[in-house]
């Protein structure tokens, strides 16, 4: 049966409409929705921030992203979702002149392109008419509004959506996918590109065009190039983008998917599907202890995944998982969504401790999770990975590990830097919180590892029990140094009393070389003795003690020399004074 079947005569866009107060009304007293509320009621007293070209042309001048995107993003495209929200939680009209206020003045832009993703200015100076992420979450936006208030907006600001979105999304996305402009390489790209542009190019696509079959063929092109973003996971359900990521990501995969549910009337169901089922398991399976997450890939140290998220995937899949206390519910899905709760619900309270299965192997990405025991007296909990260096938004990080106390990552990864233009270009891997300097990895003959797919953990040995789980791989293809015969490096994970983590590493070289191999924390450590130090983080106390057969260690330490707001990571590397053919280092971490 043809997909135009499913759908109705006249199309529907996500979210519930004003209009239908039962549902609506069902949130009044609802904190988080009163938040909402009360944060639009706040900004009717602020006037519309002001862009201008000068200030599109800054990152072209500087590099700089964070200038345009806070005024654009930040202050003037949020005003539309949030006053829209605001609308209909009160639905007396008081919002609507700031809302066509913002749809005039941010249509009168010269484009909806982010200047990140327009380096050569073809999209700045009307030359072409691409779609990237900023502006087709944009036109998400205002098709949600433009559905969900109706005719209470004016018929001109009405008109004014509907000629915006076809001239800057929906024209250009069907001129490429038919050939009659370059294709945009997000179509066929396995990451976040891919959900987030398809998911809203779809959703607006289904929102604002009156003809079925041009409704129809909107669903058959997503259905054909969906497949793409979950390429981009193993088969496993890894995300090598990151947990932030995933909740990126995925949010707009499960937008495109609702919509298109919505559409048909449940004939068309990305939901069934096994390994988009094994792709929303992502954020428990990752989870180390009480909340924290290894921060790998372009993430955040403190990342967690979105509650409004977990909650609704859990209710599609009938069943809650993860530990996300505290978490808002997040108004970009919501307000696509919409009123997907039950009434009077917040997003759910999980245990503190999270994740209760003793680890997670993700054996297609090589990556392994270790836990705690429930109620055993085992403080810590590490993650381990293997991977390789050619993963989406790769560091080089083949061997880096993750060991947590309570709630504190002690030895960590630190996540992404701050994004400029270096950070997606051919300089990305001169950043040490990207190469893998910024990494608990080794330096092998002065080098750090090299970039591909090429260089990859393979793995030497698995061996798992409730006491111990013991993890092997060989990391010498990541590094490009012609001496290097043999890199092995070994976890041991132990449960026993406070627990450990044991990680050596055996080099072998077919001449003396340097050698080194490091640790990343937040925190700070002193020495205890010739062979331990004392890493501290939080309130949180980790003995490192380290031992070699290669001669004498030194211990050298710096800031990494990058940052991400105000996270400044510790480098402590464990040196060894003197060249080596053979040498075999070993650190153990264990509770203080």
């Amino acid at each position: 049966m043809e997909i135009s079947s499913y759908l109705d005569t006249k199309p529907v866009g996500p979210g519930i409409r004003i209009s239908d107060r039962e549902k609506w009304d069902k949130l009044e007293g609802v904190e988080s929705y009163m938040n909402i509320l009360k944060k639009a009621g706040d900004l009717l007293k602020e006037p519309m921030p002001k862009t201008s070209d000068e200030l599109y042309l800054d990152f072209t001048k500087t590099g700089i992203r964070s200038n345009w995107e806070k005024v654009n993003f930040g202050s003037r495209r949020s005003r539309i979702k949030t006053f829209t929200v605001a609308e209909c939680l009160e639905n007396k009209g008081g919002f609507i002149p700031a809302i066509e206020e913002a749809v005039s003045d941010i249509c009168k832009e010269k484009t909806w392109v982010m200047p990140a993703h327009d380096r050569g200015l073809g999209n700045f100076n009307g030359k072409i008419t691409e779609i990237d992420l900023g502006s087709s979450m944009f036109a998400l936006d205002l098709a949600t509004s433009y559905f969900v208030l109706g005719d209470k907006l004016s018929r001109g600001c009405r008109t004014m959506i509907e000629e915006n979105i076809s001239r800057r999304i929906l024209i250009p996305y069907k001129d490429m996918v038919t050939g009659k402009q370059p294709m945009n390489w997000w179509l066929k790209a396995e990451n976040n590109w891919n959900a987030v542009c398809l998911g809203c190019v779809t959703a607006a696509g289904l929102t604002m065009l009156e003809s079925k079959e041009d409704r129809a063929w909107f669903i058959s092109e997503a259905l054909k190039y969906s497949k793409y973003y979950l390429a981009g996971f193993t088969e496993d359900g890894y995300c090598s983008e990151g947990l932030d990521y995933w909740s990126y990501g995925f949010s707009y995969y499960v937008i495109l998917a609702e919509s298109i549910l919505k559409a048909t009337h449940g004939e068309i169901n990305l939901f069934d599907d096994e390994k988009t089922k094994v792709i929303s398991e992502f954020p428990s399976k990752i989870e180390i202890m009480n909340g924290v997450s290894p921060a790998f890939a372009d993430c955040g140290v403190k990342a967690k995944p979105l509650a409004s998220l977990v909650k609704h995937i859990s209710s599609r899949y009938g069943k809650t998982s993860g530990v996300y206390n505290n978490l808002v519910i997040d108004i970009a899905l919501f307000y696509c969504l919409a009123v997907s709760f039950p009434e009077k619900a917040e997003p759910p309270i999980f245990t503190e401790r999270g994740n209760s299965d003793l680890r997670t192997w993700f054996n297609n990405a090589g990556i392994l999770i270790c836990r705690p025991a429930k109620d055993s007296s085992c403080k810590i909990g590490v993650a381990l990975k293997g991977g390789h260096n050619g993963e989406q938004h790769n560091h080089n990080d083949v061997g880096s590990y993750v060991v947590v106390m309570g709630k504190e990552p002690v030895v960590l990864d630190p996540g992404s830097e701050t994004y400029t233009a270096r950070t997606f270009s051919d300089r990305r891997y001169e950043s040490n919180f990207l190469n893998s300097f910024g990494h608990s990895v080794p330096v092998v003959g002065g080098q750090l590892q090299k970039t591909g797919a090429d260089a990859r953990a393979k793995i030497l040995k698995t061996d798992f029990t409730d006491d111990c789980d013991a993890f092997a791989m060989d990391i010498a293809s990541a590094y490009a140094v012609n001496e290097l015969q043999s890199l092995k490096r070994t976890f041991v994970y132990s449960r026993k009393g406070d627990g450990s983590l044991t990680v050596t590493d055996e080099v072998s070289f077919s001449k003396p070389m340097s050698f080194e191999t490091a640790v990343i924390t937040l925190g700070t450590f002193e020495k205890k003795s010739d062979s331990a130090l004392i890493i501290s983080s939080g309130k949180e106390k980790l003995l490192a003690e380290f031992s070699t057969d290669g001669g004498a260690i030194e211990i050298i330490s710096g800031e990494i020399g990058e940052t991400h707001g105000n996270i400044k990571p510790l480098r402590i590397g464990f040196k060894l004074k003197i060249p080596v053919e053979k040498a075999t280092i070993t650190v153990i971490y264990s509770p203080l």
